[in-house]
């Protein structure tokens, strides 16, 4: 049962990692490319 829990929460955890990177990228990408079209003025 323990075992079950464990790879459960590991499971999530992955997932909410997985997701928390994928949104730093996209933040990161549309400050970048904020950044670009602010140069360009």
């Amino acid at each position: 049962m323990l075992k079950t829990r464990n790879q459960i929460n590991m499971h999530f955890i992955s997932k909410s990692h997985t997701l928390y990177h994928t949104l730093l990228e996209m933040f990161r990408r549309s400050k970048v490319n904020r950044c670009e079209s602010d140069a360009e003025f």
